[in-house]
């Protein structure tokens, strides 16, 4: 038993470390998408903290003046709002192709301005259908191995479903 025990710790360290190395020989971009993919999927599972996982305490959206404060409050208004009439889950999700986003690095690879087409899809009784069809631009710094959204632009704000 005792044996069993310490093959199963020694496979749990040596998963961690794979993983740990993987995460380690990621490129920045990789590490990006990975970081937006994160956060969308948050937003698709109905979770305000994952969903903005990637958004820097000094984060503001340029045309609204939102923060991330703000930003948090509005997404969880939305999470509990937004559900499905009949099933009453969660009822909005996004997909990010990997074709609508364009990252351009700066020339130290601190920072990267972010160019992403992301849809945001609503399921209701007649099934799913486009929600919002977002365009925006966002700006990511690298801090302390993690990249961070620090501002938004050129978000199509008049585009989006006011509720």
């Amino acid at each position: 038993m005792q044996r069993i025990l310490i093959w199963l710790l020694g496979l749990g360290i040596l998963i961690f470390g794979i993983q740990r190395i993987r995460i380690a020989l990621r490129t920045p971009e990789e590490s990006l998408r990975v970081r937006i993919q994160g956060m969308a999927d948050g937003f698709g599972e109905g979770h305000a903290r994952t969903a903005l996982k990637g958004i820097h305490e000094d984060y503001r959206d340029e045309a609204s003046g939102v923060g991330r404060g703000d930003l948090f409050d509005a997404m969880r208004y939305l999470f509990f709002t937004q559900k499905h009439p009949e099933t009453h889950a969660w009822n909005l999700d996004v997909d990010i192709s990997e074709d609508s986003l364009t990252i351009v690095f700066s020339e130290d690879g601190t920072s990267a301005m972010v160019t992403m087409n992301p849809l945001f899809y609503q399921t209701d009784t007649a099934g799913r259908h486009l929600w919002w069809n977002c365009r925006a631009t966002l700006e990511f710094v690298l801090e302390d191995g993690n990249w961070w959204c620090i501002r938004t632009t050129d978000v199509n704000h008049v585009d989006r479903p006011r509720i």
